[in-house]
Order: structure tokens, then sequence, then C-alpha cells
């Protein structure tokens, strides 16, 4: 019984780990970025398994930065590998690995 828990742990430890290798920090959007155009946009390099543009709560606009998880690190990679991009007419932004 010890050992099913240990492996089930073990493989959770696994999942967190190949979710933040896959997780990427977006800064620099437009103000007017959504989380549908930051996804439509990086969905070209893959398949997006979460997608968000931080909100300024008390404003309720865009804080022009998000985050964005690919499903295998290998589409983060290719997103990685293929900066600068241009999302919303802004081409001063970059992904970059958390």
């Amino acid at each position: 019984m010890n050992e099913i828990r240990h492996l089930h742990s073990d493989s959770h430890l696994i999942s967190n780990m190949a979710d933040k290798l896959c997780k990427l920090f977006v800064g620099g959007l437009n103000v007017e970025t959504t989380d549908e155009g930051l996804r439509a946009y990086f969905e070209q390099y893959g398949v997006l398994t979460d997608c968000v543009v931080v909100m300024n709560q008390q404003l309720g606009r865009s804080r022009c930065f998000g985050f964005i998880t690919f499903s295998t690190p290998e589409e983060t990679d290719a997103a990685m590998a293929a900066k600068p991009h241009v999302v919303d007419g802004n081409n001063k932004m970059g992904p970059c690995g958390l």
C-alpha cells in the first residue's frame, strides 16, 4: 500500500514539474488584448491548456501581462524560439519561462 501512495505522489510531482516547464509569462501586452486574443495568437504553436490576461480589478482593465500554458514542453519551446511576437499590434512583448 505504501508503494502505491509513493508512486502516486511521484506522478503528482512529475505532473507539477511538467506544468511548470510549459507555463510562460507574457509581458508587454496591449491594454486591449483579451484572454481570447492571446489564446488565438499562441495556439499557432500548440495546444494551450490555460491562458489568462491579468486584470486590474479596480480599474477593470488589463495589467498588460498574462500567462499561457502549453500542453507539452516542445510546444513551449516552439513559442519561445519564435519570439519576438506581435499580438494586437504590440511587438515589444515576448514570453519567458517560469
